[in-house]
């Protein structure tokens, strides 16, 4: 009867174009049994269950929890991004066998490679047939060349970002180095030293002269480079921000006197013009002989003095962003 059932799903999944083994089939149709006697034959004491625990089966996944293949881009690593790959195929499906999970990665990882990495997909030789092959083929063919020969070339060849932390910069540096010095990996003395060159020579130049005048001769490592890397970074924070605040305090200064200087301006304009008021308003000497003339030109002066100082106090505040006042009578 489950020969059949499985037969049948297998016929009706082979119409879809979908690639479901016997095995799977079975691990889904079959029910869990229980013991006949589940306190004496459970293998972790009386208090285990009976039934096969749900870790003990395949699931079918909707998707893989990753990100495709970022082919082409700075940040694409095969190695990198295969191994999490791998490790996403196992817990979204629960393959319960090595070969298990070499079959669903083959069958994920179309899906997972971005567009412009198809053509080199499609081109391997063994694509949806061999996992372990496949995954050393498309090595090859993910490489880059040119980032290679930089690499073998020029000791600086990876920069540390600006945004970048120590410790994620660190890290790149030993992949790089596991990735594209492979022959100094098995040699303890050459590896630490590579690890040591790779990382000092890909920061800015003051960093690494710090680092370079603090580490004593024959002690030169990743760890002790790393170290040093981190209290440059500590003492260039404290003395940026000793700088911003000088700064800071010379802008309030300059602030301060130019208001200073502008109050000033301010008062001498609005004492010359009161003078000019005052001289208006007070009667001419022998006020009687004063012509008729005369008061009705200093009349019509009145107001425009009166209307210039108002309107010179008025620009001033509005100089200082300040709303000017209401007019006392």
């Amino acid at each position: 009867m489950l020969e059949e059932l499985c037969q049948k799903f297998q016929k009706e999944a082979e119409e879809l174009g979908a690639a479901v083994s016997m095995n799977a089939l079975r691990s889904l149709l079959t029910v869990p049994q229980m013991s006949q006697n589940p306190l004496e034959d459970a293998p972790n004491g009386p208090f285990q269950s009976g039934f096969r625990s749900k870790n003990e089966f395949e699931r079918v996944a909707g998707d893989i929890p990753i990100d495709p293949f970022p082919y082409g881009k700075p940040e694409a690593d095969w190695l990198q991004w295969s191994d999490q790959f791998v490790r996403a195929v196992k817990v979204a499906t629960n393959a319960q066998s090595q070969e298990r999970l070499d079959e669903l990665c083959l069958l994920w990882l179309p899906l997972k490679l971005a567009e412009e990495a198809q053509p080199l997909y499609n081109r391997c030789e063994h694509k949806g047939t061999n996992w372990p092959l496949l995954h050393a083929e498309l090595d090859i063919a993910f490489d880059d060349p040119a980032t290679r020969r930089d690499w073998i070339r020029n000791m600086d060849a990876y920069k540390k970002p600006t945004k970048m932390s120590l410790q994620v910069y660190r890290a790149n540096v030993t992949r790089l180095v596991n990735r594209y010095s492979p022959a100094v990996v098995k040699d303890e003395d050459a590896y630490s030293m590579e690890l040591y060159n790779r990382f000092v020579h890909g920061l800015d130049l003051d960093c690494k002269e710090y680092i370079e005048d603090s580490i004593p001769y024959g002690e030169e490592s990743l760890d002790n480079a790393y170290s040093q890397a981190l209290k440059y970074e500590e003492k260039k924070q404290k003395r940026e921000s000793k700088d911003d605040k000088k700064e800071a305090k010379g802008v309030a200064a300059a602030l301060s006197q130019s208001k200073d200087d502008m109050l000033q301006s301010m008062r001498r304009e609005i004492d010359e013009l009161s003078t000019r008021l005052d001289s208006l308003n007070r009667p001419e000497d022998g006020g009687s002989g004063s012509s008729a003339s005369d008061g009705s030109s200093s009349d019509s002066e009145m107001p425009a003095l009166q209307a210039a100082v108002e309107k010179a106090f008025t620009e001033s505040l509005k100089s200082w962003k300040v709303g000017p006042k209401k007019h006392r009578k």
